[in-house]
């Protein structure tokens, strides 16, 4: 189901996409960010299925769930770019609209909950979708990287007669 889903968002983005290198300041932009941040939040649901029907935790597994909190951060990231593009006034108010590398700056730090405090969305919708992030980002760490971290022994790890073959 998620692959046919993905393949219309592609679609939907790179024809926005070509229109906005044609159009210059075409809202369409904003759009392409949007169809960006989907592809990018639909993108781990494979990974972390796949994740939990693994039979042991070995280097795959810890990478795969390591790749779909960086795909999650990502999405909101292209979300952020999305909302400078679309809404009226600047994203992080004084400090303007963002570059695709600040979004995605505040992304991480954001999903992180580090918080800097250098770059603050100065209304909403973007203060929720952050608030949604850090939320996102912490159940993440909590629930799916907690419980592959907990499984997961090194073979440096085992004893004599031990084996890897822990279940997630």
């Amino acid at each position: 189901m998620s692959r046919p889903v993905a393949a219309l968002v592609f679609l939907l983005a790179l024809v926005t996409a070509v229109v906005g290198l044609l159009v210059r300041e075409s809202p369409l932009v904003g759009w392409t960010f949007l169809a960006a941040s989907a592809l990018y939040l639909l993108a781990p649901v494979p990974i972390v299925r796949d994740l939990g029907w693994r039979p042991v935790v070995d280097r795959q597994t810890l990478l795969g769930a390591l790749a779909a909190y960086l795909l999650i951060g990502m999405s909101f990231g292209f979300a952020y770019e999305c909302l400078a593009v679309l809404q009226p006034g600047p994203l992080f108010g004084a400090e303007g609209d963002p570059q695709l590398a600040d979004a995605l700056f505040f992304s991480f730090v954001t999903m992180t909950t580090t918080g800097y405090g250098d770059l603050v969305p100065s209304g909403n919708p973007a203060q929720s979708l952050a608030v949604l992030e850090a939320l996102t980002g912490q159940l993440f760490l909590v629930t799916a990287v907690a419980k592959v971290v907990d499984k997961w022994r090194p073979r440096a790890w085992q004893g004599p007669g031990q084996e890897s073959t822990k279940e997630l």
